[in-house]
């Protein structure tokens, strides 16, 4: 099955290099790469700049697209669109592909033609520091079992392989990401893929690896943005996180104030359940479930 890798990136070009390397050692397995840029801050590539850096890729065809976009789910959908069948691997710029992974991706829909998402972990690249250990596990939370090949509802997409043949059999609006989640953007539309009875995996053997938040204060002031998309994301698909099994706690009904402390301390109390964290991170998590929900309260407030 034919294999494109697209890659959206925007004022991220020492990530970026850092991810087309790791990419060009699997080129191999690659008949096309996509590259979107989102110029709208600075331009960091043209098409001859980009082919003079991944160097003589002899089977893979390589497409440079310059474009000014408000937001990711805007770049994930033109990547979308210009793929018309096979698969599509999309990466995120800050990510560094493991070995093996494209290999495995491509091995995976040779054999298993009806599925339409596979994903696999995600490493962070400095697991010594404590701070990119709990947003690891944050951003696997949707995937508890990692031990085996498994069906899955929704997921983050770093690295995320989409049968776009497959999916296309469905109605085109579950091929565009929602302009309305600049954050969550990606979660909402593997929701989107399982409530229209796709069939989305995740294999614990592709693994690669990304730089998660190394400080503190970053860590916690995305974990505030995310609150206000989450919350848009319980709106939109109420039936589906009512589920225990996608997570242990529905906050549709969010009340303040007594509320946001009970959920506060189930949420904290399920990390240190199911992981085992250092009285760090733990403290960690706590500050990062406190402004996810302050987020989310926030956003409550004022809509």
């Amino acid at each position: 099955m034919k294999l494109t890798v697209g890659i959206c990136t925007k004022d991220r070009s020492q990530k970026l290099r850092q991810c087309l390397s790791s990419l060009k050692k699997q080129s191999q397995y690659i008949d096309q790469l996509i590259v979107l840029e989102d110029t709208s801050n600075q331009h960091n590539f043209s098409q001859l700049s980009l082919q003079k850096f991944l160097g003589d890729l002899k089977k893979t065809r390589v497409i440079y697209r310059s474009v000014r976009f408000s937001n990711i789910a805007i770049s994930r959908t033109k990547m979308v669109q210009m793929v018309q069948d096979g698969v599509l691997l999309s990466v995120d710029d800050d990510v560094v592909i493991g070995d093996n992974a494209i290999k495995k991706v491509k091995s995976f829909f040779d054999k298993k033609k009806d599925a339409s998402l596979l994903i696999g972990r995600m490493f962070p690249i400095n697991p010594n520091n404590p701070v990119s250990q709990v947003d690891y596990v944050y951003c696997s939370q949707g995937v508890l079992n990692f031990n085996r090949l498994h069906r899955i509802k929704m997921c983050p997409f770093s690295f995320v392989a989409l049968n776009i043949t497959q999916i296309k059999k469905q109605p085109t609006k579950v091929l565009n990401f929602d302009f309305r989640f600049p954050i969550g953007e990606d979660i909402d539309f593997s929701l989107r893929l399982f409530e229209s009875q796709q069939k989305l995996f995740f294999d614990p053997t592709i693994i690669n690896y990304n730089e998660y938040d190394t400080s503190l204060l970053l860590f916690l002031s995305k974990k505030f943005r995310h609150g206000k998309y989450l919350y848009k994301l319980y709106q939109k698909h109420q039936e589906e996180y009512r589920d225990p099994a996608t997570l242990p706690h529905s906050l549709s009904s969010l009340e303040l104030p007594l509320f946001f402390w009970q959920e506060l301390w189930s949420m904290t109390n399920y990390y240190f359940r199911i992981y085992d964290f250092s009285l760090l991170e733990k403290l960690i998590v706590f500050c990062g479930e406190a402004a996810t929900l302050l987020g989310m309260t926030t956003y409550k407030l004022s809509s």
